[in-house]
């Protein structure tokens, strides 16, 4: 089959839904089709554990046998902290017990049940760190298998969103806020990569309180320079941003993805976390 037409499905689990999306060629992918299916709350269960049950719905009825797919997972089963830098990591098996470390200290053994993925920058520097439950990494795994499809990766939405906007969040230095129904990160960005991070759960109302908490995470975090940042990128694909943003001390401006060409029934931005990075 052509690079220029072969298929991939993209996958966005949330705590409220699993949004299917399929793309059709590399080089200009579009979207040929998309569908979304309400997670039923299962009480007393893991919070991930009703999203991979409507997970294991969803893809016999949407899927092709042999199909690639790639899952983007939503802040609200992802840990993320910023790793100090520490040059004498010498080998992965240093780094990656670093990494278990600095989460031990933040989480405690809540943490020993978890998969820790690190971004490839260099020790030397902070980098940015993301774990989930490794029994949620498995249930997909083992989901995807049974259904007889091809698991490409397993990406944090905060870290897709990085790699999406890389060379936007390349300035120096930059606000980065990634909004999603519950949950607002909020990163500060300069040329030498993420610095800080920070995860709080947010209402309706996370439009009014954005610089405040901008203001309370620059307090704590000053870039290099000594030099706090006054521009904010924001992504919230779904509704207006700037007018909603009330006595923000910098400029604001929304990220949006490309509006690709497609046939489904949804405009590519309400398919926003699924489609990030294509």
């Amino acid at each position: 089959m052509s690079l220029l037409s072969r298929s991939q499905l993209r996958i966005a689990l949330t705590p409220t839904s699993v949004v299917l999306v399929r793309t059709e060629g590399w080089l200009n992918p579009r979207v040929s089709g998309s569908q979304t299916f309400v997670v039923e709350p299962q009480p007393g269960a893991r919070p991930w554990e009703a999203t991979v049950s409507a997970l294991v719905r969803a893809l016999p009825l949407f899927s092709k046998p042999g199909e690639p797919i790639t899952l983007v997972l939503s802040n609200h089963f992802c840990h993320y902290l910023m790793l100090p830098a520490l040059p004498t990591l010498a080998s992965e098996e240093e780094d990656a017990a670093f990494a278990r470390h600095t989460f031990r200290e933040i989480y405690g053994e809540t943490m020993d049940g978890w998969t820790i993925r690190v971004s490839g920058d260099s020790p030397a520097q902070p980098r940015l760190a993301a774990a989930i439950d490794a029994n949620l990494l498995l249930a997909l795994q083992r989901s995807v298998g049974e259904a007889k499809l091809k698991l490409r990766s397993v990406q944090p939405y905060l870290m897709a969103a990085f790699n999406a906007w890389h060379k936007e969040l390349g300035r120096a230095p930059v606000w980065f806020a990634l909004y999603e129904p519950g949950r607002l990160c909020i990163s500060l960005c300069t040329h030498e990569g993420v610095r800080s991070v920070r995860a709080a759960p947010a209402n309706d109302e996370w439009r009014i309180e954005l610089p405040m908490l901008m203001q309370r995470e620059a307090n704590l975090q000053v870039t290099d320079s000594g030099v706090q940042p006054d521009h904010c990128l924001v992504f919230h694909p779904s509704q207006p941003l700037a007018a909603q943003v009330r006595n923000m001390p910098g400029h604001l401006a929304a990220l949006t993805l490309p509006e690709a060409r497609h046939d489904a029934g949804d405009s590519v931005q309400a398919l926003a976390m699924a489609l990030i990075g294509v």
